[in-house]
């Protein structure tokens, strides 16, 4: 038998250091004063969509400039890493070490509560609404089973999270038809459906709803596959289809889509406390400034101007026929007590959250349906 020198043995150490040293990732190697954290983003959407340019893109520049470049993120664009709804198997398999951002909606069964953002309302926008939920998700309130929203939603699967801008609220657009005389008219299309609450409002009043990916929106208007879709009016410049709608119904806000960002809490929990102060701060800073919301206002100008040149125009609710104003308020109110009634069923705290959410949207100077208002 051949005996190793202590040299060999040495040297066998130090490869076998090395080797397990490549297998960790730079976020969880414990960092020198000149050591760059390098941590890999992944996201569903393009560099031109609205939430990237209003808030990811500054954030991720904020926090490579205020850590003097010890951070420094690669990027992933357009699903090619992560395609929207898989951004938590991607966290977990360790694909990308950050989300931006996680589209809960898409993922209804991880995050059941998460979608109460949809749940249509008379008045809000996206000031009001991110207000609201930033207070549910990263606030104190305590629900009866004795969690908080962020315990059961998020810390519960080990994740790290932020809130981010919702979407302004969504509307009826439709590509084909123009100022509909009946509630038959109204409601005979089919709509692109953005998720499980567009299901249940869309079954409520009688329109078709079919699930179609974000990024196929303008080739489904443009061969006729639908009709319209509920839609946030800030965001078709992002999918390019402001000159496809016909006509527009505002007024009435069909929910705002929302969303979170972040990491595990093992990726966080690796960082250096100075990382973790300097994410956490311009989390907050960039979604209370001002600023960041000054493109949602832009882009819906620039939206309404390119669909009133392709001949398009854009009415208020109260300008419709009384029975559909009647039939949009009783589909309203009905889907706030079937996802309630849903979620009770499966043993969430469905009702719990809606009436946190309604009273947080009215606290930031929102409105709902009456019957909702008193709903107990």
């Amino acid at each position: 038998m051949k005996i190793l020198s202590w040299k060999s043995i040495a040297m066998l150490l130090i490869l076998t250091v090395l080797l397990v040293g490549c297998g960790i990732s730079s976020a969880q190697k414990g960092m020198g004063d000149d050591e760059v954290i390098e941590l890999r983003v992944g996201t569903g959407v393009p560099t031109t969509h609205i939430i990237n340019q209003a808030y990811f893109t500054p954030w991720l520049e904020a926090v490579e400039k205020e850590t003097n470049g010890k951070v420094q993120f690669e990027t992933h664009y357009g699903g090619s890493l992560v395609a929207m709804g898989r951004e938590y198997d991607a966290l977990e398999s360790g694909i990308v070490d950050i989300v931006l951002p996680m589209f809960q909606m898409y993922d209804p069964v991880r995050f059941p509560l998460s979608e109460v953002s949809m749940l249509p309302v008379m008045e809000s926008d996206v000031y009001i609404a991110t207000k609201a939920y930033e207070e549910l998700v990263l606030g104190d309130y305590v629900f009866e089973n004795g969690k908080t929203f962020y315990e059961m939603e998020h810390g519960s699967k080990g994740l790290k999270q932020w809130t981010s801008p919702t979407t302004e609220g969504y509307k009826f657009s439709y590509a084909d038809i123009s100022e509909p005389q009946t509630i038959s008219e109204f409601a005979n299309v089919t709509f692109r459906s953005s998720g499980r609450m567009s299901e249940i409002f869309s079954k409520n009043i009688g329109i078709n709803a079919i699930s179609i990916p974000a990024g196929d929106i303008y080739d489904s208007l443009s061969r006729g596959s639908i009709d319209g879709l509920y839609f946030s009016i800030p965001d078709w410049p992002s999918y390019g289809i402001g000159g496809l709608f016909n006509y527009t119904i505002d007024g009435v806000n069909l929910g705002h889509f929302s969303h979170t960002y972040g990491m595990t809490q093992e990726t966080w929990d690796s960082l250096p406390k100075e990382v973790q102060q300097i994410m956490d701060e311009q989390a907050r800073k960039l979604l209370h400034d001002p600023d960041t919301y000054e493109i949602y206002e832009e882009r819906t100008e620039d939206s309404l101007r390119t669909m009133e040149a392709a001949g398009g125009m854009i009415a208020m609710i109260d300008e419709q026929p009384q029975e559909i104003q009647e039939a949009v308020d009783r589909a309203i109110v009905d889907t706030w007590k079937d996802w309630i009634e849903m979620n009770e069923e499966k043993g969430f705290p469905g009702k719990e959250t809606a009436l946190l959410w309604r009273d947080l949207i009215i606290k930031h100077g929102g409105s709902v349906p009456t019957e909702i208002e008193e709903m107990k």
